[in-house]
């Protein structure tokens, strides 16, 4: 599995906020999953929405994902680029 930087909402939408645009308004839930093992054996399973965006400079689309802890919905959501993703 590939690294990606993990990052919090807010870090996410400065990084973005000057060089792409939403493409919808608010993050879209697809019912999908992602499991990311802890270092320790266990796995943890997160749900996933999705926000697509796309570049000013280029028109390159991405999406931003959202994982939500299955485990504890109380666990701060943390935030990457689909493209960061294997």
């Amino acid at each position: 599995m590939k690294n990606f930087k993990m990052r919090t909402e807010q870090e996410i939408m400065l990084e973005l906020a000057l060089i792409a645009v939403k493409e919808e308004k608010n993050f879209i839930i697809d019912g999908s999953q992602y499991t990311l093992p802890n270092g320790r054996g266990q796995n943890f399973v997160y749900n996933l929405s999705f926000l697509d965006i796309r570049f000013i400079e280029n028109g390159r689309r991405d999406s931003v994902v959202k994982f939500t802890s299955t485990l504890s919905p109380s666990i701060p959501d943390f935030y990457c680029l689909l493209s960061e993703l294997d």
